[in-house]
């Protein structure tokens, strides 16, 4: 059926409604991404907005909110990417998108982010999925 979707301005919209107002699944998906990574988790986003190595700190320029789902493989077929490319990606979070990559596509890939957590998570993730030794993480102040 007609599940009721977020959209703009975090009210309850039908999929009929958000089609009207332009938004597709992707969009649908990032704002759910975005209500539960940021929206409901601000006081926890505000104590950490003193940590240097935090995407909620002093020096990120946006909290972190994962690249939906639905979307990389949309953005990886547009990269055209082969086996001996090398994919960076400033600003990875926890690395998805570069995971994906290395997975499909068999090339290598460099991810950098301010979010320390973030990339021990990625680390881990890469490990996990077996392309590990196809990416690299860096945690570092753009």
């Amino acid at each position: 059926g007609d599940k009721a979707s977020w959209g703009p301005g975090h009210a309850r919209y039908s999929r009929a409604r958000l089609a009207t107002m332009g938004l597709d699944a992707h969009s649908v998906e990032q704002g759910r991404l975005l209500e539960e990574h940021v929206l409901t988790r601000r006081a926890e986003l505000a104590r950490e907005a003193h940590e240097q190595w935090s995407a909620a700190g002093p020096h990120s320029v946006s909290p972190f909110v994962p690249c939906a789902a639905s979307r990389i493989p949309v953005l990886l077929r547009s990269a055209r990417l082969s086996a001996s490319d090398v994919l960076w990606d400033l600003g990875c979070g926890d690395g998805r998108v570069l995971h994906q990559a290395a997975a499909q596509y068999g090339c290598r890939c460099v991810g950098v982010d301010i979010d320390a957590a973030c990339i021990a998570e990625a680390r881990r993730r890469a490990d996990e999925q077996g392309v590990g030794g196809r990416c690299t993480f860096y945690a570092c102040d753009l």
